[in-house]
């Protein structure tokens, strides 16, 4: 089974447009979207359109969620804060809705979905450091794959009985002794200082977990960040990945 999973789109369009066009390409048999479908950038009402054309299993981001929870907007920075207001008055009513319906986590089988972190889901904390990884693995007892985002940094943690290592090499042959967490990236705002978008393919049959980087106009995805008046600093960081 070939199941494609991604996360953080951001609003953006342009890169979205992208993996689209590689998910029609492979054909997975499970499709998974991590969360924040928008905040930061600047068309959420067509990546929530595509959204909808995909219908990938889907879980909620901490941006997705501000768009209604008003106790959650103190925790944003400032800029972020204001692609928060900014995309509550320009999405619609139904688009709203839509992301009020959204789960925090799924779990299927051997393997769980979150946004950030297996600990508190609901409060979407970074798995940051090797010290979080560890802290997830502890609770992934009926689980042997963990997939997130959040970070917008792609990586691999393996636990190989009670040693947890960092995965430098994004395409890893399974062991079925071991646990893995992947952090799956960014679609639309990488900030691994390489400003191609990324997703992940996991095969089971091959059993294999591949993180891999795509390319997409992000001079075009920043114009647009900047010509909708939102702050300048979200169009030019898409330039060089940070």
């Amino acid at each position: 089974m070939l199941t494609l999973i991604y996360s953080d789109i951001h609003s953006n369009i342009i890169a979205y447009r992208e993996l689209y066009d590689i998910i029609a390409k492979f054909k997975p048999d499970k499709l998974f979207c991590l969360g924040d479908l928008v905040g930061y950038g600047s068309n959420p009402n067509e990546v929530i359109s595509l959204t909808k054309d995909l219908n990938p299993f889907l879980i909620s981001g901490n941006h997705d969620r501000g768009v209604f929870d008003d106790s959650r907007i103190d925790y944003f920075n400032p800029n972020a804060r204001e692609a928060i207001i900014w995309t509550r008055e320009k999405l619609s009513p139904e688009n709203k809705k839509f992301l009020m319906s959204i789960p925090i986590t799924i779990t299927n089988e051997d393997s769980c979905f979150v946004h950030g972190s297996l600990y508190e889901p609901e409060n979407f904390h970074y798995l940051d450091s090797f010290k979080a990884a560890v802290d997830n693995f502890n609770l992934m007892d009926n689980y042997r794959f963990c997939f997130l985002g959040h970070t917008h940094i792609p990586g691999i943690f393996v636990k190989k009985g009670h040693k947890v290592e960092r995965i430098m090499d994004f395409n890893v042959q399974i062991n079925p002794k071991y646990k893995y967490i992947i952090n799956v990236g960014s679609v639309g705002q990488p900030r691994d200082r390489h400003p191609q978008g990324s997703y992940c393919l996991w095969d089971s049959e091959k059993k294999s977990i591949k993180i891999t980087r795509f390319s997409y106009n992000n001079q075009k995805a920043c114009d647009d960040i900047i010509k909708a008046g939102l702050p300048s600093l979200l169009g030019n960081r898409l330039l060089l990945g940070w």
